[in-house]
């Protein structure tokens, strides 16, 4: 039973049956969007935002190579 249950509480959440009575144009445009992946140019890993605190700056690290760059 909890089984079923459980299954029934995560049907609810990802089936999008408490629709919201914005257009999906108007729920689109509320939010950043889809930010995108970045990914390393030396050994195609993707690449993880990583805090540069003497700078104060994004920067993006891979963490196969070691490559960082700065977020644009």
């Amino acid at each position: 039973i909890t089984f079923r249950l459980r299954y029934l509480s995560y049907f609810r959440i990802f089936s999008g049956s408490t629709r919201s009575s914005k257009r999906p144009s108007e729920e689109m445009s509320a939010g950043p969007g889809f930010v995108g992946i970045k990914f390393c140019p030396e050994c195609n890993n993707m690449l993880y935002p990583k805090e540069d605190k003497e700078n104060r700056q994004l920067m993006y690290a891979c963490r196969n190579c070691d490559h960082k760059q700065v977020s644009e």
